[in-house]
């Protein structure tokens, strides 16, 4: 009989609980799983939450708080709006006030200044910046809204107050004030003598503030956030340069290359090579090719030349002394006088220089023309004309200046109260700007003498058109008036004078008394010439050339107004 072999057994329920073991770690995991993807968003919906809630908190806050702006809100950095605090219109006023007097303190080359935006003509609206406290983060845009009612507690929103009123006029003259503390005025570049020829010394740049920088700078200054400010600074070039004048050394050289001789009679005078170079004033023209450019021609300083003719004229020239007679007897034998027979006696120098200068020839010496004045024969029983009466006005009239003797001239018009009218030529008044504004300032009229005191008749229209509109930017340039009466050198006048003239909006003006003053008959015989022919409207013709016209003066006035005549 077969034996039965005995079957093992299957440990089944152990299998079965392996299973379900791993089944369940599986089950752990996925639900760890999905618990740590979830664990962000639940943290999304925690942030939304309290987003939200800090949102709907701060519009209840700020609902509530409507008379305030809106909370955190800051004006020029200082929180405005608080739960508990100071009212914010007071803090408002406050901020305003010193936002317009918190000094800035403006820097300019070494100069140093403080100055407020009250100063600088600031003023700012209260009642506008409180309205703009309470509508800001307010408005219909709700967007807009959320977003700075969000961002103000977190210090992210800041109102300004501005430069509202700021005052171009004020800070220009502020300025102005400075630049006159800082400026440097440029120098021009010069002709002198080293003791053996003429050189140049050269230019040398100023400095100044630019001006319109400045003004922006001024314009957009915060003084809560920067306290200085530092003005820009420009370059001012001078107006002479020493490459301007090297290609004309060598003229002034020919110009000093030994003294010049002046004569008049047995007077002289001799210019040193050194009061030659002296005598050299650079002009500065448009240049020829290039409008935007400069160039210099070589003139001469009539004034100073006026004031060296006049010294050798005075030891030759005399008055003609009358013969006097009474009942046809002779009682005082006159005597001929001795005067310049040129009126402008210093074109005879300009000449002998301009000679030198080009090369043309080289004259030792300059001879000015004299003229016998024959004496005159004045009978005693007649009336003396000067003793005449009447009424009516008389204007005094003074041509050629600016030059030797218009500042003399011009004290004693002031001593008297008197205007007179100046006819001054154009390049005069380059060298003497600050005497033609004082002609100005002291109620004196000025008239238009041409440029070059040239014989205008002889030029084309365009000739003296030149001669008339140069010396009108000239006075303007100098003084801010533009004249409007013209009289012509040596009274020439012909049809292309009075048609440019009339073109140019101005007056042909002569005279009626002429008494020869620039002859230098002597003071006396100024005086006497004038009070003889003075009537009512006459108008009386002077120069400021010599010193005789100035001694005559006082009695020019004095005598006309003792014949009853008033002098405008």
């Amino acid at each position: 009989m077969k034996k039965r072999v005995k079957k093992q057994s299957v440990h089944r329920p152990a299998r079965s609980k392996s299973v379900r073991s791993r089944i369940e770690r599986m089950h752990r995991a996925v639900r760890r799983d999905v618990a740590e993807r979830r664990a962000p968003l639940r943290l999304l919906e925690d942030l939304f939450v309290l987003l939200l809630a800090f949102q709907v908190l701060l519009l209840i806050v700020n609902g509530i708080n409507h008379m305030n702006p809106i909370l955190g809100l800051r004006l020029e950095g200082n929180v405005i709006a608080q739960l508990f605090g100071d009212d914010f219109r007071s803090q408002t006023d406050a901020a305003i006030i010193t936002h317009e007097n918190k000094p800035l303190t403006i820097q300019v080359a070494n100069e140093k200044s403080d100055i407020t935006l009250r100063q600088l003509g600031v003023r700012i609206d209260t009642a506008n910046v409180q309205k703009g406290l309470l509508s800001f983060g307010r408005t219909a845009n709700l967007p807009a809204d959320l977003a700075d009612q969000d961002f103000a507690p977190l210090g992210l929103r800041n109102m300004t107050l501005g430069n509202a009123n700021f005052n171009d006029g004020l800070a220009a003259d502020y300025i102005a004030t400075l630049d006159k503390k800082i400026d440097v005025a440029p120098k021009n570049a010069y002709f002198a003598f080293d003791g053996k020829a003429a050189v140049v010394h050269g230019d040398v740049d100023g400095t100044a503030i630019d001006g319109n920088a400045a003004l922006t700078l001024l314009k957009e200054s915060h003084p809560e956030k920067k306290a200085q400010i530092t003005l820009p600074t420009k370059r001012v070039a001078a107006l002479v340069t020493m490459s301007q004048l090297n290609p004309h050394l060598e003229e002034v050289r020919r110009i000093a290359g030994k003294p010049l001789t002046i004569v008049a009679g047995s007077s002289s005078v001799t210019l040193s090579p050194e009061q030659l170079v002296g005598l050299v004033v650079p002009k500065v023209v448009p240049d020829a090719k290039d409008a935007k450019k400069t160039t210099v021609q070589l003139t001469f300083d009539e004034a100073k030349l006026n004031a060296t003719v006049d010294e050798v004229l005075s030891k030759v020239v005399t008055a003609a002394q009358p013969t006097i007679m009474s009942g046809g007897v002779i009682i005082q034998q006159g005597k001929p006088g001795i005067q310049a027979q040129d009126e402008h006696s210093i074109t005879h120098v300009l000449t002998a220089l301009v000679q030198r200068q080009t090369g043309a020839a080289n004259p030792d010496e300059v001879q000015i023309p004299l003229v016998t004045i024959e004496s005159t024969i004045v009978q005693r029983q007649q009336p003396v004309s000067s003793n005449r009466t009447g009424t009516g006005l008389v204007r005094l009239t003074f041509d050629d200046g600016p030059g030797a003797y218009t500042e003399q001239i011009l004290t004693i018009l002031g001593r008297y109260n008197v205007h007179a009218t100046f006819y001054v030529v154009g390049r005069n008044v380059e060298r003497y700007p600050s005497t033609v504004r004082r002609i100005v300032n002291e109620g004196h009229r000025i008239g238009n003498h041409s440029y070059t005191h040239s014989n205008l008749t002889l030029l084309s229209a365009a000739g003296v058109e030149q001669e008339l509109t140069s010396t009108q930017t000239a006075v303007r340039q100098a003084s801010g008036v533009t004249p409007t009466g013209f009289r012509p050198p040596y009274g020439a006048v012909n049809g292309t004078v009075r048609n440019v003239a009339a073109s140019l909006g101005m007056s042909i003006d002569m005279w009626s008394v002429d008494p020869r003053d620039w002859a230098q008959p002597g003071s006396s015989v100024i005086t006497q010439r004038v009070l003889s022919a003075t009537g009512p409207g006459a108008v009386v013709l002077l120069h400021v050339l010599n010193a005789q016209t100035v001694d005559a003066l006082p009695s020019i006035i004095q005598g006309i107004r003792a014949q009853g005549f008033t002098i405008e």
